[in-house]
């Protein structure tokens, strides 16, 4: 059970910065308006990040394949759109936004996982995560960490993202 805590507090941490960031930015003015902060949410899964950003930005879609995990999102936040496989994205039919937010796949780089990085089809999605972030340009963008991503491939797999 601890692996599960761990994880927890890992997405909290990273919920909590966001929700922190927002509470900040919303206090000064957008662009000149006093428009809400607009955020796009990759991997979406069941709704984490949006359930910690609450009210504080506008959602303007979600990717999620799992349709499982989209029934259950869907459920939630049933105005958001989803845009589904993010390698089927074209960037110029999404809305602008000021925050990509997600949790790409871990299997990949997880000490978890078979630990294949980019040459998994599931690691090679991060790129498909950088061509969104080229193409539409947001404020910001944060993305979960995984356990074994930093030393993965000696560091250098880490090295690649940055």
């Amino acid at each position: 059970m601890l692996w599960l805590t761990e994880w927890i507090t890992v997405i909290s941490c990273s919920v909590t910065a966001v929700v922190t960031w927002l509470a900040w930015v919303s206090s000064l003015t957008h662009g000149g308006h006093n428009d809400m902060y607009k955020y796009f949410s990759l991997f979406s899964g069941i709704g984490g990040f949006e359930l910690g950003i609450g009210n504080r930005a506008e959602c303007v879609g979600f990717s999620e394949i799992d349709k499982h995990a989209v029934t259950v999102y869907e459920r939630h936040f049933p105005t958001h759109r989803n845009f589904g496989d993010i390698t089927a994205i074209n960037p110029a039919d999404l809305p602008d936004f000021d925050l990509l937010v997600g949790g790409f796949p871990c299997q990949a780089f997880s000490i978890a996982g078979k630990q294949q990085g980019f040459t998994d089809p599931r690691g090679a999605i991060f790129f498909d995560v950088l061509r969104l972030l080229d193409a539409k340009r947001p404020q910001l963008f944060l993305l979960e960490n995984v356990k074994g991503l930093l030393g993965h491939q000696q560091g250098e797999t880490f090295k690649a993202i940055i």
